[in-house]
């Protein structure tokens, strides 16, 4: 980034004076939210290194980068006249709704981008920004394709919660990259592929172990609020095996033997569940999920599995089990990197039970 205070994560860009009139005021207090927005991703990826921010440039701008190099400059508000002569250039709007409008009220006679990203002489991605409400106007993109050389095709439009969506995928790859240089290289191999899931409509970043293979499987889960280690039995099949586990002499065992721990027992309501009583047929492709109770592992005994178990409509609903390990935000911030070698000890106390259950399945 261009050296100046607003490199400084905690320096922002400040209001109007009290002395501007009320109708001026308003839109630069609109401004500064903007900027102090921009300003929040540009940090980010400044601070974050050159491999996130080509990641960035891959996932959310679609461009690929092969310098492997520290090379990329940030701007705000502008940037160096020489990133003109780059040999890519693009243009990112970037909106709530990721789209353009023509003939939009406000500041789009504006001039100025409100953020750049350069590698000198090979790449400029230059960013217009709104926020809330605001609209990407049509004539400002131009003036600013005008302005740093930039042809038509090579605009992109992106919602901002399309950057969210990315910037929570990278919690938990980073996580899992750490646990699995921690693993012993046996352990590593039982994972199989992790996959990231999508964020979607629910407020966590999640991954996978074991991807496409049957059984039941390890996840990590990451809220706003805390850290999960879960060992799952979701399928139809997998929470089958798993509840012939949990009340087997040796389930009962192994449960009082994980003090840290809960289990969680959810019922899996057919999507059309509201029409059984008309004659209709379930279907799960748009399922629905609640909770049917949980317990410390220890106390989890066959009775009280068996008396949530007996509330479910085995036609419309299916059970499914997490095997958990909590740890609170303010936990996860206490421990810093160092949580990365807590997930992995989970990881290696729960991996031997997954082997076990899916082991039987196999059989």
């Amino acid at each position: 980034m261009s050296r100046s205070h607003y490199q400084n994560v905690f320096f922002y860009y400040r209001g109007p004076s009290r002395k501007v009139p009320s109708a001026e005021a308003e839109l630069a207090v609109d401004r500064q939210l903007e900027n102090n927005a921009t300003k929040a991703l540009i940090n980010v990826l400044a601070h974050s290194g050159s491999e996130t921010t080509r990641c960035f440039l891959r996932e959310v701008v679609e461009l690929d980068v092969d310098d492997d190099g520290d090379g990329f400059v940030y701007s705000l508000l502008g940037a160096d006249k020489e990133a003109r002569a780059a040999r890519r250039r693009h243009l990112v709007g970037l909106s709530m709704l990721g789209m353009v409008e023509s003939g939009v009220a406000g500041d789009g006679d504006r001039g100025v981008i409100d953020a750049a990203i350069c590698l000198p002489g090979e790449l400029l991605v230059a960013f217009e920004v709104k926020i809330g409400n605001g609209v990407l106007d049509s004539s400002q993109l131009q003036r600013h394709a005008k302005t740093w050389r930039i042809c038509d095709d090579h605009w992109k439009c992106v919602r901002w919660a399309t950057i969210y969506e990315w910037a929570a995928r990278q919690r938990n790859p980073a996580l899992w990259e750490e646990v699995l240089k921690l693993l012993p290289d046996g352990d590593r191999e039982d994972l199989r592929e992790i996959h990231v899931g999508q964020l979607g409509l629910a407020n966590t970043a999640h991954a996978q172990t074991n991807w496409r293979k049957r059984g039941v499987n390890l996840t990590t889960e990451l809220y706003s609020n805390e850290l999960q280690v879960n060992m799952v039995g979701w399928l139809q099949d997998e929470a089958r095996r798993f509840k012939h586990w949990l009340v087997s002499d040796g389930g009962q065992r192994r449960l009082k033997e994980l003090t840290d721990h809960q289990l969680v027992v959810y019922c899996r309501q057919a999507g059309n569940i509201d029409k059984r009583e008309s004659g209709a047929k379930p279907w799960f492709q748009r399922e629905r999920v609640r909770p049917l109770g949980s317990s410390a592992a220890g106390e989890a005994s066959r009775e009280w599995i068996s008396s949530l178990l007996d509330q479910v409509d085995e036609c419309w609903e299916k059970s499914a089990f997490h095997l958990r390990r909590t740890w609170s935000k303010d936990d996860v911030l206490a421990e810093g990197k160092g949580i990365a070698r807590e997930v992995t000890d989970e990881v290696e106390r729960l991996l031997p039970r997954v082997r076990e259950i899916n082991a039987a399945t196999a059989s």
